[in-house]
């Protein structure tokens, strides 16, 4: 005997690609089989954007802001942050931010750097909701302008 769906998971469907001709399955099989966690084959599909700029100044929101259109569920697969070589007299704290709804967490450890060196400071492995995104912060700053380069490896699913 099979259990009907009731509350299909945000991006089942689109991860399975089970929407295919208008339907979807109705039940699932309710017999408990050995088996393999396939998400990761599943998410093969990324996709690489990158962004570059300056800084000058402690920032907000962010000085790179990769937020989630409505309609979809994105897998991060990674995200990264990295300055320009410092020159004399600059240092630079950069993180990075998982935000939803206006409140931003901060993931992963913050990158720091004092003259002739790079800050640097990824994460990895995030789901982020519609609405959500992932922003990278200045949290510490003398002497700009320093050049940074924002970079993300997502899946996008739709819901």
């Amino acid at each position: 005997m099979a259990t009907p769906i009731t509350n299909i998971p945000q991006g089942f469907l689109s991860l399975l690609g089970l929407r295919d001709m208008g339907g979807v399955p109705r039940e699932v099989v309710s017999t408990i089989t050995p088996g393999i966690d396939i998400t990761q084959f599943l998410l093969l599909n990324r996709e690489y954007f990158e962004s570059t700029g300056t800084f000058t100044a402690v920032g907000g929101v962010g000085i790179t802001n990769f937020e989630v259109p409505a309609g979809e569920l994105w897998y991060v697969h990674g995200a990264a942050v990295r300055t320009a070589a410092l020159t004399a007299g600059q240092t630079a704290r950069i993180g990075i931010e998982n935000r939803n709804g206006g409140v931003g967490v901060a993931v992963g450890d913050p990158g720091s750097a004092t003259a002739g060196q790079v800050a640097v400071t990824f994460t990895r492995d995030l789901w982020v909701p519609s609405g959500g995104s992932i922003s990278f912060r200045v949290q510490d700053v003398t002497a700009g302008p320093i050049s940074y380069i924002a970079t993300i490896a997502i899946t996008r699913l739709r819901i």
